[in-house]
């Protein structure tokens, strides 16, 4: 449902991406990959929150450009993002060693880490929306406290991690 959606974004026909993006995530949600999962081994769990984290991204993105509602609340959803290793591990081996190791020097750029940056700006994006972009009260009322917690949020994402002096992935 994912790659139809995908697929969606750019077909003239068909019953367009707001429905059918809204129609995965709802999908996901049916299938609990929303939620933490205890009893899933590590390569499944980590294809189980990146099938999610995508949905997620496309749904807001999505949603935020036809000005229509989020499929689900962030404080509906408790799965962590990816771990920030290597898309091409392929057992649960090379995912567990390869989580190990991006535990023991987190500023290391893998394939992964600019969707989890993504995600994390999405993240973000969706608290401006419930924040600032309400239709049941005026801009003018929102607290600038509450904006400057926004901006901070924003900036300690954007900001460049320390850098580490683990070796770079190959590619």
């Amino acid at each position: 449902m994912l790659l139809l959606s995908i697929y969606q974004l750019r077909s003239p026909t068909g019953p367009g991406i707001w429905w059918m993006i809204g129609t995965t995530m709802r999908h996901c949600l049916d299938c609990g990959l929303h939620r933490k999962s205890a009893n899933a081994s590590p390569l499944v769990d980590q294809r189980r929150k990146r099938i999610f984290w995508t949905a997620y991204m496309l749904e807001r993105s999505v949603a935020r450009t036809v000005g229509r509602p989020y499929a689900v609340a962030d404080r509906d959803i408790d799965v962590d993002v990816p771990a920030d290793i290597d898309d091409a591990l392929e057992t649960d081996e090379e995912v567990a060693a390869a989580m190990a190791e991006a535990e023991a020097c987190p500023g290391r750029i893998t394939s992964l880490t600019a969707a989890i940056h993504i995600i994390r700006l999405q993240q973000i994006e969706s608290r401006i929306s419930k924040t600032v972009c309400r239709v049941d009260r005026p801009v003018t009322t929102i607290s600038p406290h509450k904006i400057a917690k926004l901006r901070r949020a924003l900036d300690d994402t954007t900001r460049p991690s320390s850098s580490c002096s683990c070796p770079s992935s190959p590619r």
